[in-house]
C-alpha cells in the first residue's frame, strides 16, 4: 500500500499517540443532560517536556563536566482528544494495521489491543448515556474518571526499553495491555447490569403505582431529585435549581434552594390536572420532609420513596379510574388533517400546531383540560416514550389521548408505534379513546375515521369551549406575551427577568 508522506506522517503520528495513550491516558466522562448541556468524554494524556539540568549555586556558570547538577521535575504537556478526535485515532489505527510488518510485534499487539479498549470505552459511554436518559438518579450530573494507563507504569517502563526480538519483554506486554482491556470490560458488564436493573425497577413499580406511568423517565428522575435530601458531598438538586432558575442569583442558599423544590414539586403534579387532593404548598412540604429520600439511596430504594409519595399525595390517583361513559370496543380513530404543502424554503415560525390542528384537539378533549401526558409529540418522542404512552392507554382507560405528528416520525420509531395500535386492536381489554393525527394517512386497519366537521374546525367555538374548561376546573388562562424584536435588544435577558419573577 503506498501513502504520501501527508498520510504517512498522519499515521506514525498515531502510532505515537497510540504509545503516549498507554503511558499516561485518563478518560473523563461527563453527564450534562440534566442542566441541559450536551454529554461528552474525552481523552487526556501528557508528555514530558524535554528534561534540562540545574546546578544549586546559581553563582557560578554551569559546567556540563560539574558533578553536582541535579535533574528538574519534568514539566508536562497536556493533550486533550475529543470525542470525534478519537473516532479519527481509531480510523488511523485501522490503517496502521494493514501497514505494520510483522516483525514490529510490540506495535502489533499495542494497536490490535488499543482498537478493542476504545471499542470498550465507547460501549461504556454509550450505556452511561443510556442510563442518563432512562433517569436513572445515579447518572445524572455523573463525572467518570477511566484510566487507560496502568498506575504501576509496568507498560510506560516496557515501551521505554522493549526490543522487538525480547520475547519476555513482548510476552509481559501482551498480558498488561490485555489486563487494561479486561478490566474496562468488566466496568462495562457492571453499566450494562445497572442499565437492565434499572429498567427492570422501573417497570416493576410502575405496575405497582400506576401513577408513575403518567411521567416520563426524565420526569421520574427529576421527582427523585427533587425529594432527595442535599449534602455537602451531594449538590445535584442544588446545581439543578442553580441552573434552572437562577443562574446568577447571588443569594442562593438552602432556604432558597427548598423553596423552589416545593415549587417544583407542586408545579409536576399540578401539570396532572388531578383536582380532589390537597396539593397546597403546606401539604406538599408536609409530605416531602415524611417521604424525603436519603442521600445516596440506590434506585430501587427511591422509587419505593417516590411511589409512597405520589401515593399518599394524589390519593393513589382514584380520580383518574372514576367512570364517565361506556367503553366502546373500538376506540382508536384517525384524524385527517389538512395537507399543506412543503415550501421549498420552510418558514421557522410555521408550526404544525395550526388553528384547525387546536380546534379539533379542544373538541375531543372537550370534557376534560388535557394533561401532557395525555398527548404523545411522535416529533421527539423515543421508543421508550412511546411504549409508556400505550400502557397509560391501557391501564387509564376512561381518559383520552392524542398522538400527534407521526408524519414527522423516523421510520423506525413509526413502526414501533403502529405495532402498538396493531397490538391494542387485536387486545380483548378495555383502553382509553386514541385519536391519531396525520396529514398524510387516509386510512388503516384498526382507526375509525374521524369526521370533522365545519363545526369542529370553528376556532370562535374552540375558544369558548377552552374557556368553559378553564371555568370548571377553577383555573385562571395563562396570560401570553410575545417578544419580538431584531437581535441584541434584549429578548432573552426580558424573558430570564419575567421568569425570575414567577419564583
Amino acid at each position: 500500500m503506498w501513502l504520501s508522506a501527508d498520510e504517512t506522517n498522519v499515521l506514525d503520528n498515531a502510532l505515537i499517540t497510540m504509545e503516549h495513550l498507554y503511558r499516561s491516558g485518563v478518560v473523563h466522562i461527563q453527564l450534562r443532560r440534566l442542566i441541559n448541556e450536551k454529554s461528552k468524554f474525552e481523552i487526556e494524556y501528557s508528555i514530558n517536556k524535554t528534561q534540562t539540568l540545574i546546578k544549586d549555586d546559581s553563582e557560578n556558570p554551569i559546567d556540563e563536566n560539574d558533578g553536582f547538577l541535579q535533574p528538574t521535575e519534568p514539566e508536562k504537556i497536556k493533550f486533550v482528544l475529543t470525542t470525534s478526535e478519537v473516532d479519527d485515532h481509531k480510523r488511523q489505527l485501522t490503517f496502521c494495521n494493514v501497514d505494520l510488518s510483522e516483525a514490529m510485534k510490540s506495535k502489533k499487539i499495542l494497536l490490535n489491543e488499543q482498537l478493542k479498549l476504545l471499542d470498550t470505552i465507547n460501549n461504556i459511554y454509550s450505556t452511561m448515556i443510556q442510563l442518563e436518559m432512562a433517569g436513572h438518579p445515579d447518572y445524572q450530573l455523573k463525572e467518570e474518571t477511566l484510566q487507560l494507563s496502568d498506575r504501576a507504569g509496568e507498560i510506560s517502563r516496557i515501551l521505554s526499553g522493549v526490543k522487538d526480538n525480547e520475547n519476555e519483554e513482548i510476552d509481559i506486554l501482551k498480558r498488561l495491555v490485555e489486563r487494561q482491556t479486561d478490566r474496562l470490560h468488566l466496568i462495562h458488564q457492571q453499566v450494562v447490569l445497572n442499565y437492565k436493573l434499572w429498567l427492570e425497577h422501573l417497570e416493576e413499580y410502575r405496575k405497582l403505582t400506576h401513577l408513575l406511568q403518567l411521567f416520563s423517565n426524565r420526569q421520574v428522575m427529576i421527582l427523585i431529585i427533587l425529594l432527595t435530601k442535599s449534602t455537602p458531598d451531594n449538590r445535584m438538586k442544588w446545581n439543578f435549581l442553580k441552573k434552572l432558575h437562577f443562574k446568577s442569583d447571588k443569594n442562593f442558599n438552602d432556604d432558597r434552594e427548598l423553596q423552589l423544590t416545593i415549587k417544583s414539586l407542586r408545579h409536576y403534579l399540578r401539570s396532572l390536572r388531578l383536582f380532589t387532593c390537597d396539593l397546597s404548598v403546606e401539604n406538599i412540604q408536609r409530605l416531602y420532609d415524611k417521604h424525603q429520600i436519603p442521600n445516596r439511596s440506590n434506585g430501587e430504594s427511591c422509587l419505593q420513596k417516590l411511589s409512597a409519595f405520589l401515593k399518599e399525595l394524589l390519593n393513589d390517583g382514584k380520580e383518574l379510574f372514576m367512570e364517565r361513559t361506556a367503553i366502546n370496543d373500538n376506540q382508536q380513530y384517525l384524524v385527517t388533517l389538512t395537507h399543506k404543502d412543503q415550501p421549498a424554503e420552510p418558514n421557522p415560525l410555521d408550526h404544525d400546531l395550526d388553528m384547525e390542528t387546536f380546534s379539533i384537539l379542544i373538541n375531543i378533549l372537550s370534557h376534560r383540560l388535557p394533561a401532557s401526558f395525555q398527548i404523545l409529540w411522535c416529533s421527539r418522542a423515543t421508543e421508550d416514550d412511546i411504549r409508556l404512552f400505550f400502557i397509560r392507554i391501557k391501564t387509564f382507560y376512561h381518559l383520552t389521548f392524542v398522538i400527534m405528528d407521526i408524519d414527522k416520525m423516523h421510520h423506525r420509531l413509526r413502526e414501533i408505534l403502529f405495532n402498538e395500535q396493531d397490538t391494542l386492536t387485536k387486545s380483548d381489554r378495555p383502553h382509553g379513546e386514541v385519536y391519531y393525527f396525520s396529514r398524510e394517512l387516509t386510512s388503516r386497519k384498526g382507526l375509525r375515521p374521524y369526521l370533522v366537521t365545519p363545526q369542529i374546525r370553528n376556532s370562535m367555538v374552540a375558544n369558548g369551549k377552552l374557556n368553559e374548561l378553564f371555568q370548571s376546573s377553577n383555573l385562571i388562562k395563562p396570560r401570553l406575551r410575545v417578544i419580538c424584536g431584531k437581535a441584541g435588544v434584549g429578548k432573552l435577558n426580558k424573558l430570564i427577568c419575567a421568569s425570575n419573577d414567577d419564583f
